[in-house]
């Protein structure tokens, strides 16, 4: 599991192997093991920030191909573009 940030921007957690991989404990990072198995989930990437005013913003993707690892810390930018498409909605209280 690899957590990649770009300051307070933007950060992007990714598990290459989400059947295999464990925490250091020798937890598993996806602990619902049955959808890992019924979805066929192979990687799987969290992409999320903080706004100004604290409000958090995270999409989390499952995908049944593995995806390498350099093509996820480019989804980065994606992740604070978003943000600033939205921030003036998130600071005027119309999302939340």
């Amino acid at each position: 599991m690899i957590v990649t940030s770009m300051g307070r921007m933007a950060r992007v957690l990714y598990v290459a192997d989400a059947l295999e991989t464990r925490t250091g404990d020798g937890y598993d990072v996806i602990p619902d093991r049955s959808f890992v198995t019924e979805n066929f989930v192979r990687t799987v990437l969290g992409l999320g920030g903080a706004y100004l005013n604290g409000t958090i913003v995270a999409v989390v993707l499952f995908t049944s191909e593995r995806v390498p690892q350099d093509r996820v810390e480019k989804l980065m930018p994606v992740m604070h573009g978003f943000k600033i498409a939205t921030m003036k909605a998130v600071m005027q209280g119309r999302i939340f």
